[in-house]
């Protein structure tokens, strides 16, 4: 495994995404049929749907490659509707840091916010290494869905 230096300037990540807590909501009447959707550095992921809870669990993971440091990881949790549009609880970003990534694997807690009100928390966590491949980002990122409550 090579070391981070100040030269690195791409890493590897496997971003587990655990789940959600919503404590603030429009209507406490019924519940989210919610979905999590991520972006890093151009890429998007969107987990399945965790129907009629405000504490939904995805427990899947996301594996990115050759990602320029200090990318921002956003997240946007939606509450998926049948037959209305999809309503944004919210979202919540990250600068992923060479100092935050150095820490090899860490966990995250975002707080989601929408309209500068705050929603719920995301939690995740991110297990990461630097890149050894020199190629661009667009060139040699590879996105794998691991439903590890399958395995």
């Amino acid at each position: 495994s090579q070391a981070w230096t100040s030269a690195t300037t791409q890493f590897n990540a496997l971003l587990k995404l655990d789940r959600a807590q919503i404590y603030d909501t429009t209507n406490w009447f019924f519940s989210t049929d919610s979905l999590l959707q991520v972006h890093l550095g151009g890429l998007h992921y969107s987990t399945e749907i965790v129907y009629r809870t405000y504490n939904p669990k995805w427990n899947e993971s996301w594996e990115v490659r050759n990602v320029p440091i200090d990318s921002t990881l956003n997240v946007q949790l939606w509450d998926k509707n049948i037959n209305d549009p999809q309503v944004l609880l919210g979202s919540g970003e990250i600068v992923l840091s060479r100092e935050l990534l150095s820490r090899t694997e860490f966990p995250l807690e975002i707080p989601i916010t929408h309209e500068k009100k705050e929603r719920g928390l995301v939690y995740l966590n991110i297990a990461s290494n630097p890149s050894l491949n020199k190629e661009a980002f667009s060139n040699a990122t590879h996105v794998v869905r691991v439903h590890l409550s399958k395995l």
